[in-house]
């Protein structure tokens, strides 16, 4: 290749890593020069067409590494990119992208030799040299790796990692380093973790000191910090984060569950990585990536980070590879992780349109196990595909599983029930099932809300359908479905300003649904705005309604409202 074509990529280089990142196309862009001619172009025999096996390019691999990145494709992304460096062996910017997609898509091995040679070549980043830190972590050469860690320089990501590294690296060697893990919520846990690993009940009774309820931790890792207070005889602490956690998921299906206790410095470095991956992945999924792959290399056993890689490729529609890691996660010692593994691998399906196979690894799943909530997804997956007749069958098996002794644990199944005998037109025996879940989850207020507009969409009850919606609206002020129920129970009461108010209020939290823009048309109308009425339903139909709701918004268009109170 040419001085000049070099120096042509290395500036489209530059710009990528500054962020005027190349638009990949999914069209080929052969395809395009094959297309059809307009009636404008030349006779077909003058039109170039491009040879049907392209010669490889510097240019070519890399931009074809970026398309493949962009589909979340990093193992092939990186493939070439080793065929761009392979034609020019000493640029840096494509060794330093090919060391991060290296390491996002687990070949760490590569990552850390394209990060050593970094090092040689004079960068004086985080990044190469926390990838460095791997190698002495993964031969538990703990006093290798605070050496290592001392020569990170402090770069954003790298103060909030580094501190974490030395905290379970200097636990290695049996001495405490935690000074640094005070000040954000993840160095705080890790903190305990630590001083778990190392017995030290004197600074865990420090820890035990401040309110974790108010940090932003999970439930889960509150599980796990109670448990280790108890496990250090600071029972009080630890009973009354248990207690506050169990307030808190009442309406919950499943229990919460601490996480296993950290058996090893290595295990707790890892721990640290997908707890940052966990942090970055909504923000910076990227950077998650590279920590969830670092985590893994150092732990091959840490679900979370295959949970997390699933979740990472189920966002970017990549099913198989979602499933796979799902797969990969050890469930020989605990049956019951195996029974949730197989439950989100059937979530991933029905979520992807694989209904039917979904369907057919529930069922299988429920005829090996009994799993009560196997069968109810069963339920749910019908549900939500508007099969209503094959999900309350569904629903009654699952009936049928508990013998019929339902308990507050299966409140939803009641609630899912109820929806659907609704649906199907048999008010008696859903509001039989709604009034009972409502018994078990008073204060929920979907179920306030399905029952109270139900009531109030039949003109029933409407002074009892209002206070109960007041209350839903009360409990989920930002959620527009339900403040849209307490509006039409105002329309229904023949109260129109509030009606309006309500609704309006609607409609800015959920601006494209037909249902709400529909009804603040019918409520604009009663009030007298009528040029504003058929705009909303006009917005209504944009929205495609229901094929009998669409009938109905077009006659009220065309007529208005009777002056009958509707």
């Amino acid at each position: 290749m040419s001085s000049s074509s070099r120096r042509h990529l290395r500036l489209m280089l530059l710009l990528s890593l500054l962020g005027f990142a190349l638009v990949a196309h999914k069209t080929n862009f052969f395809e395009v020069l094959r297309a059809p001619r307009d009636a404008g172009a030349p006779p077909r025999e003058y039109v170039w067409s491009a040879p049907e096996y392209p010669e490889k390019t510097l240019a070519g691999s890399f931009l074809a590494g970026r398309v493949a990145q962009n589909d979340g494709n990093w193992a092939r992304a990186y493939e070439f990119l080793k065929e761009a460096m392979a034609d020019d062996p000493e640029n840096m910017d494509l060794k330093r992208r090919a060391m991060i997609l290296a390491m996002g898509s687990g070949q760490a091995a590569d990552a850390i030799t394209l990060a050593r040679d970094a090092i040689s070549k004079g960068d004086q980043t985080s990044l190469p040299r926390l990838f460095l830190l791997l190698e002495p972590l993964k031969k538990n050469d703990f006093a290798a790796a605070r050496t290592e860690a001392a020569t990170i320089p402090e770069d954003g990501i790298s103060e909030f990692v580094t501190p974490l590294v030395r905290g379970w690296a200097a636990a290695g060697v049996k001495q405490k380093d935690i000074t640094e893990l005070r000040g954000n919520v993840v160095h705080l846990y890790h903190a305990i973790l630590i001083a778990d690993y190392m017995n030290d009940k004197a600074t865990l009774a420090q820890l035990a000191k401040k309110d974790y309820l108010s940090l932003g931790l999970s439930f889960r890792a509150l599980m796990t910090v109670a448990d280790v207070f108890e496990r250090n005889d600071l029972t009080k602490p630890a009973k009354a984060i248990r207690e506050q956690v169990n307030i808190l998921t009442k309406n919950s299906s499943e229990p919460v569950e601490a996480e296993a206790r950290i058996t090893s410095p290595v295990q707790g470095v890892a721990k640290s990585f997908i707890d940052m991956a966990i942090v970055l992945y909504r923000d910076y999924p990227d950077s998650a990536r590279l920590f969830a792959y670092m985590a893994l290399y150092l732990d091959p056993s840490l679900s979370d980070t295959f949970v997390l890689m699933g979740q990472m490729a189920a966002d970017a529609g990549r099913l198989d590879e979602a499933i796979q890691a799902f797969q990969r996660i050890d469930t020989d010692k605990d049956p019951d992780l195996q029974i949730r593994v197989d439950r989100q691998i059937a979530e991933l399906l029905a979520q992807h349109g694989k209904v039917d196979q979904a369907i057919e690894k529930l069922t299988q799943l429920v005829a090996a196990t009994k799993d009560v909530d196997a069968q109810i997804q069963i339920g749910d997956i019908y549900r939500n595909e508007d099969k209503f007749d094959e999900a309350l069958d569904a629903y009654n098996k699952a009936f049928d599983l508990l013998d019929n002794k339902i308990t507050p644990q299966h409140w939803n199944l009641v609630y899912a029930r109820g929806m659907v005998h609704e649906r199907l037109g048999k008010w008696a025996a859903a509001e039989k099932d709604l009034k009972r879940a409502l018994e078990f989850q008073p204060e929920n207020p979907y179920i306030l809300n399905y029952l109270g507009y139900s009531w109030a969409d039949q003109g029933i009850n409407l002074d009892k359908a209002a206070e109960m919606i007041e209350k839903a609206v009360t409990l989920k002020p930002d959620d527009g479905y339900i403040v849209d129920s307490l509006g039409w129970v105002y329309y229904l009461r023949g109260n129109y300003a509030r009606a309006v108010e309500l609704l309006e209020q609607a409609v800015s939290l959920v601006p494209n649904d037909p249902t709400i823009n529909d009804h603040l048309g019918d409520a604009y109308w009663k009030a007298g705005r009528r040029n504003e009425a058929r705009f909303q339903w006009k917005r209504a139909l944009s929205f495609d309604p229901e094929e009998k709701d669409r009938i109905t918004i077009e006659q009220k268009i065309e007529n208005g409202l009777p002056d009958k109170a509707s």
